[in-house]
């Protein structure tokens, strides 16, 4: 299925990817130019700068905020939160630390978290906060990346304060004011400072870096991790630079785990350095907590190792900094979170529609590639506000054309789908042309009168320049990808079961896929349409036997024999013993026959679960019940011939034909009928 577009040469676009420095550069030119514009104004009209697109009023504070309590106050008459800054003048920074910063009223540790991260980069602050100094003025500039393009913030020097002066939100120690200036710009972009309560550390980053945050999820509830993989991934990531953060969330560790430790639990960590020591010594990470509060001490950084380890980096012990060794990193962290921002990269960032329907053209992003370069190519939604919900599946298609002719090449398609709103995929590519087809289902079949917001960023960063042109192409060319894509690289699944619906032997480990795995989903469903929701909705694995067990309740001992694996059979008979739920008092209203059905269906040992020719016989299922339409094979089918081994074009001429076939019978059908209304 080689697929061609053309592109109309009225709504093409040239493009050239720009270094990234280069764009940093000139938006920190354009911004001088705004500062000064301002600073001119004001001095020229003997004026203080006051913001009036944010102003001192409630709605700037938002509705969690009643300006009631709080005043406004300008730099000039702060007062510091800290004793120790007292004798200091108020900077805008000087040599900032991630220790300095501290949290205000404000629940946006996503937001301080990131900037902590940023802290340990203090040239990479400087091209965020593009003012460096005070200034009577009270005019300053802040440099942000907002729905994937960058903005420069216009804000003034007053903020909100309690009434002795002292500032309500983030602050920074040492008469800082990086952070609360930082703070407001993005309470501005954003609408105000209640909009900035909740969200994640990768925002934060891309919100600092414009480039998206790829991650190592460490409570992988499906498949067990594979610590080498991601001992190896980490220790590229330090070696490249990268800014690396860590959270410590795991729902597996309870909080007297993380006490024992002396480590914070729901706490985000930056990462400064991964090294394995020789002679199997032992792999160790170094840590800092940005409130230097964690007092975490490891029996296996022996004196002798940490003088090792301090050849590595030299990060102290006051600053928050410590070693960590490796098994009690996995023990102890759920998710790292890896910023995939280098400065010397290039980038383009291209703004778009997607289309309204499957008939509509389609936006089309083809560029060639001169040599073998890293990629990362990350759509994001232009949401109304942060917390608007308006959050969908993006997608898009990559693909390599094979020449000129845009011909593509089925064969190396990659479609990539997301939920939220930013989509990202990392990889690499080789030299040839390619093109990316953007889309979201989401939108489809909506009223074109209907007021939403459709709009998105492209981002594409390369470790090489690129060129290329945007253009609308054919919805065909859309379609013919999808299915080439599918056709090339759909296979059976090898996850078993949608987690809702699988039967608590898989989640214990059970081996092999058999026939009472399947009556537990088809319990599952029959209990969800009896009730209109999932019976057991788990959000992991532990919670998801949790939940089966306050419905079905604990196992016997008998039933814990059926449970095959040793360590499983131990969790589950340490875990407190549960009595049934009866079926009544969770489905008053349904008829006894079904709740008898779902007894047998949803029994906890598998052995004693019903099987699919009792159940076809049970009396719920009388008037349906046909065994001489329902008959058990001797042996299971065979497949002699798997269409996925065909060559396209033969499978091409089948679905044709098959297509032929059909379009016969229903023209037979069609005279047959007209005959019969003539007689």
């Amino acid at each position: 299925m080689n697929s061609t577009t053309s592109l109309n040469p009225s709504l093409t676009t040239t493009y050239m990817s720009m270094n990234i420095r280069d764009r940093r550069h000139r938006d920190e030119a354009e911004a001088e130019r705004k500062f000064r514009t301002i600073i001119e104004r004001c001095r020229r009209t003997n004026t203080h700068f006051v913001d009036d697109e944010f102003p001192h009023s409630p709605s700037s504070l938002g509705d969690s905020y009643s300006q009631n309590n709080f005043e406004w106050v300008r730099i000039s008459k702060f007062c510091s939160s800290f004793r120790n800054d007292d004798p200091t003048e108020w900077t805008v920074m000087s040599s900032p630390e991630p220790s300095d910063i501290e949290q205000g009223l404000l629940g946006n540790c996503w937001l301080v978290t990131a900037l902590s991260l940023i802290s340990e980069r203090p040239r990479m602050l400087q091209h965020i906060l593009l003012t460096q100094n005070i200034n009577d003025e009270g005019v300053y500039l802040v440099r942000l990346c907002h729905n994937g393009l960058w903005k420069t913030i216009i804000v003034d020097d007053s903020f909100p304060c309690y009434f002795d002066d002292m500032l309500l939100f983030s602050k920074a120690r040492r008469r800082q004011l990086y952070i609360p200036l930082i703070e407001k710009a993005c309470a501005k972009l954003f609408g105000s400072y209640s909009k900035l309560i909740s969200g994640q550390i990768e925002e934060g980053l891309q919100l600092f870096t414009g480039a998206p945050c790829d991650h190592i999820d460490l409570e992988n509830d499906d498949e067990p991790i594979d610590s080498d993989l991601v001992w190896a991934k980490l220790l590229s990531s330090c070696q490249a630079n990268l800014l690396i953060g860590a959270s410590t969330s795991r729902t597996d560790v309870n909080k007297d785990v993380y006490d024992q430790f002396k480590v914070h639990g729901n706490h985000a960590f930056s990462i400064l350095a991964a090294h394995a020591l020789d002679n199997d010594l032992g792999r160790f990470v170094l840590l800092r907590d940005p409130h230097a509060h964690s007092c975490y001490t490891d029996e296996r950084v022996t004196p002798e190792v940490l003088q090792i380890l301090r050849t590595v980096h030299k990060a102290h012990r006051s600053s928050g900094a410590f070693w960590m060794e490796w098994s009690k990193f996995l023990l102890l962290f759920s998710k790292i979170t890896i910023s995939t921002y280098v400065g010397s990269h290039f980038d383009i960032r291209e703004q778009a529609r997607f289309n309204r329907s499957p008939t509509d053209s389609i936006s089309v992003f083809y560029f060639h590639v001169p040599q073998t370069m890293l990629i990362n190519v990350s759509m994001l939604y232009h949401r109304r506000d942060r917390d608007s919900g308006e959050i969908l599946t993006q997608s898009f298609i990559l693909g390599n054309a094979v020449d000129e002719s845009m011909q593509t090449d089925e064969r190396n398609l990659i479609l990539h789908s997301q939920y939220g709103p930013c989509l990202a995929w990392f990889g690499s590519l080789r030299p040839g042309l390619y093109f990316i087809i953007p889309f979201s289902i989401s939108f489809w079949n909506k009223d074109d009168h209907e007021q939403i917001i459709d709009g998105f960023t492209l981002v594409i960063q390369s470790s090489v320049q690129i060129e290329g042109l945007l253009g609308d192409g054919s919805p065909t060319f859309l379609a013919d990808s999808l299915i080439a894509y599918l056709m090339k690289n759909c296979k059976e699944p090898a996850q078993v079961a949608t987690r809702w619906y699988r039967a608590p032997e898989i989640m214990l480990n059970a081996r092999g896929y058999y026939k009472p795995i399947d009556i537990w989903s088809v319990g599952c469903i029959l209990a969800e349409m009896i009730g209109g929701k999932p019976l057991f909705p788990g959000k992991h694995y532990i919670e998801q036997i949790n939940l089966i067990l306050n419905i079905v309740g604990s196992p016997d001992e008998s039933d814990l024999i059926s449970i095959v694996n040793e360590r499983a059979r131990n969790y589950v008979s340490l875990l407190p013993v549960r009595k049934r739920t009866p079926w009544k008092q969770l489905y008053p209203t349904a008829s006894d026959l079904s709740l008898n059905m779902l007894d047998y269906l949803l029994t906890f040992n598998p052995n004693r679960r019903v099987s699919v020719e009792e159940a076809l016989k049970h009396p719920y299922l009388a008037q349906y019940y046909d065994p001489s339409d329902e008959p058990t094979v001797s042996q299971p089918f065979t497949f002699d011939m798997e269409l996925d081994d065909l060559p396209l074009p033969q499978l091409k001429q089948l679905i044709f034909e098959e297509t032929e076939i059909i379009h016969e019978r229903l023209q037979q059908q069609q005279q047959q009928q007209q005959q019969q209304q003539q007689q």
